[in-house]
């Protein structure tokens, strides 16, 4: 099973031609493959949950700029260089699941 990380790099090295194939739509990586396309962020969470379980597995709307940080009432300031939270639901990113790897 792959981590999120190498789900992310499976992304990126597929992002031009999911521009061109997908742009705006809802993907899903799972084991550094792109698992399926959807048009709402609830439609791809929906399926990768049914699919896949609690992951780990991108969620992303392609064509959108990767999220920089952003205020959790929770946890307050997440950026990339913080460790992100587990458990949780976030609009970009999608499901981030409860996991013991990276």
């Amino acid at each position: 099973m792959s981590t999120l990380k190498e789900n992310i790099a499976a992304y990126e090295a597929m992002q031009d031609d999911l521009e061109l194939d997908y742009f705006g739509k809802w993907v899903v990586f799972y084991d550094e493959a792109l698992a399926g396309s959807y048009e709402t962020s609830e439609d791809a969470v929906n399926d990768a949950m049914t699919r896949f379980g609690r992951g780990p597995y991108l969620i992303k709307q392609v064509g959108e700029p990767p999220l920089r940080g952003f205020w959790h009432p929770t946890w307050g300031a997440v950026s990339p260089e913080s460790p992100l939270p587990q458990g949780f639901w976030h609009p970009t990113w999608g499901a981030v699941p409860e996991r013991a790897d990276d």
